[in-house]
């Protein structure tokens, strides 16, 4: 699997007894795939200026608070740019990460835990380990979930075929999600590595969320050319998203096959009711705006997508009130793709008011998502 980038601010003192320090933090970036900006260029804005709009284009900033001006009582003042870097990035939510040097004093900063540090020791291995779980850390906290599922594309296998079956299903007077997902792969040489997937809530309230049970995660292998099995490890896992990593074992050769399917329900993958729905900005088709959309986005080489969308009756959706769409995507929607509209082929029937959307295309475009967009209905009093 390919690293994702992310790009972040790297606040630190530029004065020469700091400067291998900051190039040990720097090296520990660059290794984690982490795209390091700070002022040391000539720009024609003046240095904080330039650094607030650097900022502000980050998704985290880094900062490193070394010894500056030693106080009366022995402690240790750091930079005035590195402390007007953090407050400026705390002033715009942006998550800050401190490494501070033993002996700075951080009054005012009981907004970020920090992890103290003795420059002499840190290339001790414990050490070590702390400062790259840190930053990692951070990383993990930023990054997308699409993002990390950009590099999954690999020339040792290809996707037969997805099948995806998303429902809305009706218990006790209320509604929850299913996905159904069964996808079969095709070794074209061995294959050693492991696969990515994940689920996350699109567009809910967060808050809705807070303190359910974590969304229900399924995997079954449904066929296999030997006795290959699939071991996972489940990354993150709550009521709003699971992220897994899927190792086949014994590893695949040329001319193995496996095929096998994840299932996931939860109360919060997508909105149920118009006042669910989060604060984020609505979703721009050229058929209109619409608060929900969801879909199947490919991120291996795959020949055959089917993909069904059913809701209930009991729910009260039209025909009409879907729209199927194709976007390239993202961290969202960026821009619709007609031609691929018009290549799939797309039924919206009504079976006794129950309403299932299907759509079948060959070979879909990578990182493209094949989907509909509806708003949601006024909860029922």
């Amino acid at each position: 699997m390919n690293s994702a980038n992310v790009d972040v601010f790297f606040s630190c003192s530029f004065a020469e007894e700091d400067k291998k320090l900051n190039e040990f933090f720097y090296a520990i970036c660059n290794a984690l795939d982490i795209r390091g900006s700070n002022v040391s260029g000539a720009f024609a804005q003046t240095p904080p200026e330039k650094a607030k709009q650097m900022i502000a284009d980050s998704q985290a900033l880094l900062a490193i608070c070394t010894r500056r001006k030693e106080m009366l009582d022995g402690r240790y003042l750091m930079s005035d740019a590195v402390r007007d870097e953090i407050a400026f990035a705390y002033g715009q939510d942006i998550p800050v990460l401190m490494f501070v040097e033993d002996g700075v004093q951080l009054a005012g900063f009981n907004f970020v835990t920090p992890l103290r540090f003795d420059r002499n020791t840190l290339g001790d291995p414990d050490v070590l380990e702390k400062v790259i779980k840190s930053i990692h850390g951070m990383k993990m906290e930023v990054i997308s979930p699409n993002d990390l599922m950009i590099g999954q594309d690999t020339d040792e296998f290809y996707v037969e075929y997805n099948r995806a079956l998303y429902e809305m299903k009706e218990v006790d007077g209320g509604y929850y999600w299913v996905y159904s997902i069964t996808k079969r792969l095709i070794f074209l040489k061995p294959c050693k590595r492991q696969i990515y997937t994940g689920f996350w809530a699109s567009g809910q309230k967060s808050e809705l969320a807070e303190n359910a049970e974590p969304m229900f995660f399924e995997l079954k292998v449904e066929s296999a050319s030997r006795d290959l099995n699939i071991k996972h490890t489940i990354e993150k896992h709550s009521a709003e998203c699971i992220e897994v990593l899927l190792k086949i074992e014994p590893s695949p050769v040329e001319g193995d096959y496996i095929e096998y399917s994840t299932i996931v329900s939860s109360p919060f993958l997508n909105p149920v009711w118009d006042e669910d729905v989060g604060s984020s900005a609505p979703l721009h088709l050229e058929a209109g705006d619409f608060s929900c959309a969801d879909g199947f986005i490919p991120i291996q080489r795959t020949k055959k997508l089917w993909f069904v969308f059913r809701f209930p009756r009991s729910y009260g959706l039209g025909k009409h009130e879907i729209v199927p769409f194709v976007g390239s995507h993202t961290t969202t929607v960026n821009y619709e793709v007609e031609s691929e509209i018009r290549r799939a082929n797309i039924q919206i029937e009504s079976y006794a008011g129950n309403i299932e959307v299907k759509m079948e295309v060959d070979s879909p475009l990578l990182h493209h998502i094949y989907g509909i967009a509806w708003n949601p209905k006024k909860k029922k009093v």
